[in-house]
Order: structure tokens, then sequence, then C-alpha cells
């Protein structure tokens, strides 16, 4: 669920964009489409929009696809992307007040239930989020913790990530945590070409870690691992890492082109497979509820 609070921050956020702040520029002085910050800020006020419809049953859809999409040739004038951005930041604070009201509105039914003689504590948020290869699935993942007050912790090494071996830091802020999402993904040129090649090295897209294959001594490049089976591995170690601190509260996701990778005996812990290296919104809020309903006993 969505707080009117965060809303109100999210339409604070995108009133306070300049023209400049808004656009991505290419060569000789053209507008070549919206700049991420931005884009990133649009794509969170339509995933509030969503919980809002579902949760409160405030839907304000319309309005959000009524604004006209900005058609980027040429030289753009400041004011098309003002006009645009005081929009959507209407948009996000008539959100944040409509859901105040529906937030008020509940609040009788909720003071008339019977008082517990000890307040009950607030869920944990902290959720280990694996990245042993980023895809947009990850990120995806990622903004549907955020959009539901999970706080997705994530570690990337500084050094390689050699096969069979799981590092200290992943180790030290899976224990910070109170659940686990381990994703199982790919580069999607790995996945076209031989499975089995010799590929010894990755360099994640947050380039903070490299993942490499164990150099054999002699030099024989027909006894590497392939890096398709060190992204197995890791993926695997990581979440028998996580089932042994929380085993009620992990979830396995995995890209469909590797389910026949992870070993039989762990397919049954597949919580939902991606497509492609991306994840729909639905089956990432599906996911999040499933996380809210699970016991969070230690």
């Amino acid at each position: 669920m969505v707080e009117s609070s965060r809303i109100k921050e999210l339409a604070d956020q995108i009133k306070g964009m300049s023209a400049a702040d808004m656009k991505a520029m290419a060569k000789f002085g053209k507008v070549s489409g919206y700049a991420p910050e931005y884009a990133d800020l649009k794509e969170t006020l339509r995933s509030f929009l969503t919980v809002a419809k579902n949760v409160h049953g405030v839907d304000m859809a319309d309005e959000f696809e009524a604004v006209p999409p900005i058609k980027f040739f040429g030289m753009i004038r400041n004011e098309v992307f003002v006009n645009e951005r005081d929009a959507m930041a209407g948009i996000a604070h008539s959100l944040a007040e409509k859901v105040a009201a529906a937030e008020y509105a509940a609040k009788p039914a909720a003071l008339a239930a019977p008082a517990s003689p000890l307040p009950l504590p607030s869920p944990p948020s902290r959720i280990f989020v694996s990245e042993v290869y980023e895809t947009e699935a990850t990120a995806d993942l990622k903004r549907c913790l955020l959009t539901a007050d999970y706080e997705p912790i994530l570690t990337v090494g500084p050094g390689p990530l050699e096969a069979g071996h799981l590092p200290y830091q992943v180790i030290e802020d899976m224990k910070s945590c109170h659940g686990a999402l381990i994703c199982l993904n790919a580069p999607t040129a790995l996945l076209r070409g031989d499975g089995g090649s010799s590929v010894t090295k990755l360099v994640t897209k947050s380039g903070g870690a490299e993942l490499a294959g164990a150099v054999n001594p002699e030099n024989d490049k027909s006894q590497e691992p392939s890096l398709r089976s060190v992204l197995v591995q890791h993926a695997m170690l990581q979440l028998g890492a996580a089932l042994a601190l929380f085993p009620e509260r992990v979830f396995f996701v995995v890209q469909k082109e590797l389910v026949d990778d992870v070993p039989a005996t762990f397919r049954h812990l597949i919580a939902l497979q991606t497509s492609g290296g991306h994840l729909s919104f639905d089956d990432g809020q599906r996911l999040v509820l499933t996380f809210k309903k699970t016991s969070w006993n230690e």
C-alpha cells in the first residue's frame, strides 16, 4: 500500500524538475527523449496510480493518459516540458489528496476494533535482492519493492566473484535483511549463443563487480566452467544461504531460458519465471503481495 505522504513527496519531486533536468539531449542540441531521472518519476507515478486504484478505489488513470506525450524531434521549447511537468505534478498532488481522504475514511473502523494488549511491530522491510547479473527484471522487482514500502538491499562486491565462492559481504548484507529475492538472470547474448562456451569474465551493469569462471592453472580452457554455469552456481549459493537464514521468506525468480539449468531438486522453489529479462508490473505486484502475506515471525 502506498501512503499519501509518499505520493505528496513524489509530486514535490516532479514539480522541482527544471526543463533542462527533464530532457535528454542528442548531438547538435536536439532533444532525444526524457532524461532517465524524469522518466523514472513518471513510471513511479504510474505505479502509484495502479496501487491507489487497487487498494483505495481511487482511479485517476484517465487523467494520466490524457496528458499528451511530447513528440521528440528537432528543437523543443522549454515551455513544452514545463507544461507536462505541471500536469504530472498536479495529478500526483490530486492523487495524494484523494488517497489521504481514503486513509482518513478507513480510520474509524480501525479505531473501533478491540485494542491489542501490546502494539504489534510493523513488518520488517529490508529485502535482500541478488544481482549476479542485472536485467530489466531485477530493476522492475526493485521498483515494485519500493512502491510497497520495502527497502531492497543490493550488494555488488569490489572484486571478481569466483565460481563456488560466496563473498563475505554478500553474507553480511543478507544477515541484515528479513527476506530475500534470489534472481537468476543472464545477458541475452549469452542465452542466444553457445551456453557451454568458455566465457570467463562478465562485468555487471552496475559496474562494481566481475563474475569469472575458475581459471585452470595449466591454462586448459576446455576445463573452465562456462559463464552460464557460473551464473547458476552463484544463484544456487545465494539461494542456499538465504534459505538457511529465513526459510519461509525466500523467493526464487528465474529467467525462463535458465529454468532447465536449475537442479531438478530446487525447481519447486521457483516462485516466478521472467521472460526475456523483463517483469510485468502485475507479476511484480503479485510477488509483493505474496511477500506481505508471508509470516514474519522469527
